[in-house]
């Protein structure tokens, strides 16, 4: 195995245990808000998604998985680019731009 395929997997197993120990009606309420925005706007990053939702999970690295499932879900796409962050929490961070498939 290379070390790549070693890497690819290790992030493949964080991102399912952030999802497992992430609340469900947390993560079901969060892509639907990912919905209402992609049918609103053509591109969004999580700082679109998280005034909508309902709190802060127990696990707060769950946005990444949610991201993946609502792209699973044929609702958005990687573009490729990022933005700076406007999330004080993120420290101007780069996020991950998405664009709409709705």
């Amino acid at each position: 195995m290379t070390l790549f395929e070693h890497s690819e997997i290790a992030k493949r197993e964080a991102i399912e245990r952030v999802e497992r120990n992430a609340e469900p009606d947390w993560i079901e309420k969060a892509v639907d808000v990912i919905a209402c925005i992609a049918r609103r706007q053509a591109y969004l990053t999580t700082d679109d998604v998280w005034p909508y939702l309902p709190g802060v999970p127990h696990e707060r690295r769950a946005m990444g998985p949610v991201m993946t499932r609502a792209a699973k879900l044929g609702l958005i796409a990687r573009t490729g680019e990022y933005r700076q962050s406007v999330r004080a929490v993120n420290h101007g961070r780069p996020v991950t731009v998405w664009e709409s498939l709705l």
